[in-house]
């Protein structure tokens, strides 16, 4: 306070204070869990925390509106507010699954097998062939699968039996058939029994 005259020797103390700085993340659909830093100063360094994202391995932080992945670190001495984005790697060992269940002989309802395990790169669109066995149609599912995160994806294809028209005609002789004229399943089997002409 310098309201009065100064009349003899005087000693001023400066007092400081650290400025504080905020940091903002930009996880990319990836999950902060824990402590971490959100405000760093002048005096200390900061070590970015790892965050995870289902399907992915992180790669590392990169400054806002840069290409480049930086030290997980903020030097001492640095100042500024900070804004830094996660970059990811897609995991190439993502499980998918076909399913194929194919159409019965003696009704319409479908016999599955045991599902196919394949792993592939997290969120690649992949094409799974169809495979189409003899005697059965292509299923009228799409192709395409996406391989999703959380290993779930999976692709159903069910296959129906091609139909025929069967006809019989003894055509004079003693012959007969174990079914009559009609249209049957592929796979259906027919007994023909010939006997001597009439």
């Amino acid at each position: 306070d310098f309201t009065s005259a100064v009349t003899g020797p005087i000693t001023l103390t400066a007092n400081y204070s650290l400025d504080t700085h905020t940091i903002t993340y930009i996880n990319d659909g990836g999950t902060l869990t824990g402590e971490y830093p959100e405000s760093y100063d002048y005096e200390h360094s900061v070590n970015l925390p790892t965050p995870t994202k289902q399907g992915y391995d992180f790669d590392g932080w990169m400054v806002t509106g840069s290409s480049e992945i930086i030290s997980p670190e903020i030097p001492i001495h640095s100042t500024g507010n900070k804004s830094f984005t996660a970059h990811y790697t897609p995991k190439t060992n993502t499980q998918y699954k076909v399913i194929r269940r194919y159409q019965n002989l003696n009704n319409d309802e479908y016999t599955e097998e045991a599902p196919e395990i394949y792993y592939g790169t997290t969120d690649d669109i992949i094409e799974i062939e169809y495979n189409t066995p003899v005697g059965f149609k292509d299923p009228t599912t799409s192709k395409t699968l996406t391989i999703l995160p959380d290993g779930s994806a999976e692709k159903v294809y069910e296959y129906d039996r091609h139909t025929y028209l069967y006809t019989f005609n003894s055509n004079g002789y003693n012959a007969t058939s174990s079914l009559a004229t009609g249209t049957y399943k592929y796979g259906t089997e027919i007994t023909l029994t010939a006997g001597e002409e009439e």
